[in-house]
């Protein structure tokens, strides 16, 4: 996610934009955690941080500042490099490039961009590993699987090299075990909260705006009625659907998000995967 966000190459875990970015990540994870009564109960935001019971502003404000920095450092460097013609490409110079061809960004520029690619590796890298980490859960539960997939990659692809992207198309079990990877244990069971910006209605329920919006993704890739055994690991399920089903009953549909806040992401994150 370096390479493409910064075209930064991580050779190690100690690498300095992984380190600094893992321990931001880390700290804003934890603002997850124990901030939900200042978001259900507002009028908290407005206590002094130097106030007993106070802690969780104070953890707030310097996650905000390791944030900052982790948005700001590999930027600013970016554009240093930009401006001594020796940037490599990267999603972040593609983006200055295709803003700044009256040669100016602004500070709105400025902004978007570089937060566009500091979320790339925080919101990227967690869900990449939660979802090869529940891959290798899977066939170590259900051995049958990976037979069955060898066996299609043996008779694709052969055995004197890897499979590659342009063989897709020809691994159709493989892509059966892609989809219910997402859909048996995804990485967003709770999806990602939104807020309503007008009075909306769902099933006879009124819903004011400003309302909080959480879809609950866990149930909808554990109905019955679209996956039948749900708990069961079972890629078949999806070759046994015709493509009409299997299309509607897509877990991606639902684990990347919805709307216009759906996951700008999710095409280079299926690929990845």
């Amino acid at each position: 996610m370096l390479q493409i966000a910064y075209a930064h190459p991580a050779s190690s875990a100690e690498d300095e934009y992984m380190a600094f970015a893992d321990r931001a990540a880390v700290a804003v994870t934890a603002i997850g955690i124990v901030s939900p009564l200042a978001d259900f109960v507002p009028i908290l935001k407005y206590i002094p941080t130097w106030m007993p019971g106070a802690g969780f502003k104070r953890q707030a404000l310097r996650a905000r500042d390791m944030w900052a920095e982790m948005t700001r450092i590999p930027y600013q460097r970016i554009c240093d490099d930009m401006a001594l013609g020796k940037a490599r490409p990267s999603f972040t110079t593609f983006m200055i490039q295709q803003v700044s061809r009256d040669g100016n960004l602004t500070d709105d520029n400025n902004h978007d961009i570089s937060n566009a690619a500091s979320v790339m590796y925080g919101a990227g890298v967690d869900t990449t590993l939660h979802t090869l980490l529940t891959l290798l859960l899977a066939l170590t539960i259900y051995p049958q699987v990976v037979d069955k997939a060898q066996a299609e990659i043996d008779k694709v692809v052969g055995t004197s090299r890897l499979p590659e992207l342009a063989d897709r198309e020809s691994l159709p079990y493989l892509g059966c075990i892609v989809q219910e990877v997402h859909r048996w244990n995804p990485a967003t069971p709770l999806g990602i909260p939104h807020r309503l910006q007008e009075n909306d209605s769902y099933n006879g329920y009124g819903l004011p705006e400003g309302s909080m919006f959480i879809t609950n993704t866990w149930a909808m890739s554990r109905d019955p009625g679209l996956y039948p055994d749900p708990e069961v690991f079972r890629p078949e399920r999806f070759e046994e659907m015709d493509a009409e089903t299997a299309s509607a009953r897509d877990p991606g549909k639902y684990t990347f998000g919805f709307g216009r806040r759906i996951c700008p992401g999710r095409y280079l994150a299926d690929t990845s995967i």
